[in-house]
C-alpha cells in the first residue's frame, strides 16, 4: 500500500543525533537544533531513558545515525504503532530504545484512525507530553523538587518504565507541611513548562 505523507508542504529537516536508525514513520525524542544556511534543522534521536517532552515523527524514509531526513510537523502525523488494533481516541507515547508508539505510555498522539494496518501506520493528532504518573524515589517537601519513577500501562495494569524518571517540583504544600513519602503515588503536571506534582496518594 502507498502511503502520501500528509502536509507535504509543512516537511522540515532533522538530523539524526543517535546511535541508532529511526524508521519510516517512527517517533524521536527532540534533542536541539541547528541552522544550516537558512534552514532550521532539527536534531533528535530515538527515544531513551532520557525523558523528553517533546518528539517528532519521521517522514516515509528511514534515518541512519548522523543522517539527514524530513519529519511531520503536525498537528496531524502518520506514525507507526506498536501493537494491537488503535480505535480512534486512543492515546499512545514513545517507549524507550523503540521508534513505534504505544497504547497507554506518556501520551504524544491520539489515534484518528488506522492508515495501514499490514505495517502498522495510524493518523493521529499529535502534541507534546503534558501528564504523567508515577512514583516518588524519595521524599517531596514543602516547595522543594524530588524524582518521580514513570509509570504507564493500561488502567489497572500500570507498571514502571526502567531507568524513565521525571523531576517534579512541589507548589502546593503549605510551609511546614509533612513531606510526602517515598513511594507514594503522584500525578505530573507541566504548567507554565514547569513539572508540578498536582496530585499525591493520600499518606
Amino acid at each position: 500500500m502507498e502511503i502520501t505523507l500528509l502536509g507535504t508542504h509543512d516537511w522540515k529537516q532533522w538530523r539524526n543525533d543517535g546511535a541508532t536508525e529511526v524508521g519510516p514513520f517512527e517517533v524521536f525524542r527532540i534533542t536541539g537544533n541547528e541552522v544550516i544556511g537558512d534552514e532550521n534543522v532539527a536534531l533528535g534521536e530515538l527515544p531513551s531513558t532520557t525523558f523528553g517532552r517533546s518528539y517528532a515523527v519521521n517522514g516515509p524514509m528511514a534515518v541512519p545515525a548522523s543522517g539527514y531526513g524530513v519529519y511531520q510537523s503536525g498537528p496531524e502525523v502518520l506514525v507507526a504503532y506498536d501493537t494491537g488494533t488503535p480505535a480512534v481516541g486512543d492515546s499512545y507515547g514513545p517507549k524507550p530504545s523503540q521508534g513505534t508508539v504505544v497504547k497507554n505510555y506518556p501520551a504524544t498522539c491520539e489515534c484518528l484512525g488506522i492508515v495501514d494496518s499490514t505495517n502498522k501506520i495510524m493518523r493521529a493528532r499529535w502534541h507534546p507530553i503534558d501528564h504523567i504518573i508515577g512514583k516518588l524515589a524519595g521524599s517531596l517537601s514543602q516547595g522543594s523538587t524530588a524524582t518521580v519513577n514513570v509509570w504507564a500501562g493500561a488502567g489497572g495494569s500500570e507498571a514502571v518504565i526502567t531507568s524513565l524518571t521525571v523531576t517534579g517540583r512541589d507548589w502546593l504544600m503549605k510551609t511546614g507541611a509533612t513531606a510526602i513519602a517515598s513511594g507514594k503515588k503522584v500525578v505530573v503536571e507541566w504548567i507554565d513548562g514547569v513539572p508540578y506534582v498536582v496530585e499525591a496518594e493520600c499518606p
